[in-house]
């Protein structure tokens, strides 16, 4: 779930490239689990590429994530677009 809502934040746009998240700790304290649980999180992003890590820097959204954002943008916008024609069409638009 940490995971899920960290992407949807990158895939936003909320966070950008080069934005830092929360440390490791401090997201725990936040959702009330353990920081081996946050760490799980992060590494699932790191292997997605939405997620750089820098040793004792913390963790960072990588330049991928831009082009991932760009694409769910266009994903959402064409479901957009298929319903509004679905829409049309069955009122004989």
């Amino acid at each position: 779930q940490i995971a899920a809502q960290i992407r949807e934040q990158i895939l936003s746009g909320k966070l950008k490239s080069g934005d830092s998240v929360k440390s490791m700790r401090l997201l725990a304290i936040e959702n009330n689990v353990s920081v081996i649980t946050t760490k799980k999180a992060y590494q699932i992003l790191v292997d997605e590429k939405l997620l750089t890590a820098f040793m004792g820097k913390g963790y960072f959204v990588t330049d991928f994530a831009k082009e991932m954002s760009v694409e769910y943008h266009l994903r959402n916008i064409e479901n957009n677009l298929s319903g509004a024609v679905c829409s049309a069409k069955a009122i004989n638009l």
